[in-house]
């Protein structure tokens, strides 16, 4: 035993993803329940899905998402020439027809940074826009 550490340190570990992957799903989400009492539910279900993920790239197999695209590989092109034409997501999102939401799954699943929101003159136009209503 290392010194000063207490002994739920030693004995209660975080489990390796990759396991919890392999015990639920051969065995069921309640035996990792059971295997692992000490972590919540919620911890074992992500480190499953964390480890699942692992597991995956480790055979070669490609990743996997959960949800059904809503976008075609086209669309998904198109909306990242727009942002790159344009600087700013809400417009892109306008041009290309789809939601800021979308537009911003694309680039994080591109790699592309969002555009940066110059806050000057976002703050110039807000005045102006204030100004015109008032008036």
């Amino acid at each position: 035993m290392t010194q000063g550490r207490p002994l739920e340190q030693e004995v209660f570990i975080r489990p390796r993803p990759e396991c919890v992957a392999q015990i639920a799903d051969g065995y069921g989400p309640d035996a990792a329940d059971e295997r692992w009492f000490w972590c919540s539910p919620s911890i074992l279900r992500k480190l499953a899905q964390e480890g699942r993920s692992i597991l995956r790239s480790r055979a070669g197999q490609p990743s996997r998402s959960s949800y059904a695209r809503s976008t075609t590989p086209e669309q998904d092109a198109a909306v990242i020439a727009a942002v790159a034409r344009l600087g700013c997501v809400s417009h892109a999102a306008a041009e290309v027809g789809v939601t800021v939401a979308v537009v911003h799954r694309v680039l994080r699943e591109n790699g592309t940074p969002a555009p940066r929101v110059d806050r000057s003159e976002s703050g110039r136009r807000a005045y102006e826009t204030r100004r015109r209503r008032a008036a």
